[in-house]
């Protein structure tokens, strides 16, 4: 596979690949943490690209069967690794993930383009995250079966990607190039972009994420204040990263969190998800956007230092929730 073009996520610094190979040799090896850090990554895009391709089925390609398989494939043998890393129960995650997937089927179908060319960008980037984790060179069997699959998923919408862009040729991501000079302005604008703003798409998932954690905390029949105090913090932590979004786009949040409000109060049928694999959902969801929020600029109002310190603690209060479930169920599957 070609390197893919986002280099925010390589564990090698910057600093290090600017001093040259000499420099590299004696570059410390990736922490444990940092490893996690990257897989869950990985988990994040995998399902950002199951989703996309759940949405496309009645897209020009067809159904993607194929490549959701795969794609799924490759996202369960990441989750492996992870429990294996953390020394968790094998499955753990798996089936929580499975019901995401079902819940997320019928979201709306975003632009086919832009959206199988993200798919692309996507696969070849998990592949190029795992063929260099430490699990490939010892042949982890759960790294060797991500690559594989996500080889398969990626060989197969590289394919449509290529076809679709010989019959648009319009249609065709230009990779970037040098920006033409501009004219002189008066007052020119303190950001100029020149590329689309790729931090809002990802915010919104971002709110989305907590959306579901909110919908999945609130259902749980119970008095428990700690499962009070859990949505509390959730739906705080979502409050602020609508706040940082509206700042980009600059509208006004507090008509956009009057109707994330409404929508929480909102009634829903439905079977009630089990809640300890919602936790661990919501605990995934909370630990992928606390890194999607991490590397956001440091904005003049704070927004993103206090988004991350209250997803930090909404995670430490499910966490005692997950505690509190083990500890009541020590013969369950966890």
């Amino acid at each position: 596979m070609k390197a893919a073009v986002r280099v925010a996520v390589l564990s090698v610094p910057l600093l290090l690949w600017n001093a040259g190979p000499s420099a590299l040799a004696q570059a410390p090896k990736e922490s444990k943490a940092q490893r996690l850090e990257q897989l869950h990554l990985v988990l994040t895009h995998s399902n950002e690209t199951i989703d996309t391709l759940e949405c496309l089925k009645s897209g020009p390609a067809g159904e993607h069967a194929q490549e959701l398989e795969a794609a799924k494939k490759a996202r369960d043998a990441v989750q492996r690794l992870i429990n294996q890393i953390e020394g968790a129960n094998d499955s753990a995650g798996i089936e929580a993930a499975h019901k995401r997937d079902a819940r997320n089927e019928k979201n709306p179908a975003p632009e086919y383009y832009p959206a199988i060319h993200q798919v692309n960008e996507d696969l070849e980037l998990n592949y190029n995250i795992l063929d260099k984790d430490p699990g490939h060179k010892n042949k982890n069997p759960h790294v060797l079966e991500a690559l594989k699959s996500l080889d398969e998923a990626h060989g197969m919408i590289a394919r449509e990607v290529a076809d679709y862009e010989r019959a648009h040729p319009a249609a065709r991501v230009a990779a970037p190039t040098p920006a033409a000079p501009m004219p002189p302005a008066a007052a020119p604008p303190a950001i100029v972009p020149t590329a689309p703003d790729m931090r809002i798409p990802e915010l919104n998932d971002a709110i989305s994420h907590l959306d579901h954690s909110i919908d999945d905390i609130g259902a749980e029949a119970t008095s428990d204040p700690l499962r009070q105090q859990a949505l509390d913090a959730v739906t705080k932590a979502r409050d602020s990263v609508r706040q940082l979004v509206d700042e980009l786009v600059k509208t006004d949040a507090s008509k956009d969190m009057a109707a994330d409000h409404a929508r929480d109060a909102a009634k829903r049928s439905g079977k009630t998800p089990d809640y300890y694999s919602s936790l661990i959902q919501v605990q995934e969801y909370l630990h992928n956007d606390h890194i999607v929020i991490g590397r956001q600029a440091a904005d003049p109002n704070h927004l993103q230092a206090a988004t991350l310190q209250l997803m930090d603690q909404a995670n430490a209060l499910v966490q005692q929730q997950i505690d509190a479930y083990r500890k009541a169920h020590p013969t369950a599957a966890h």
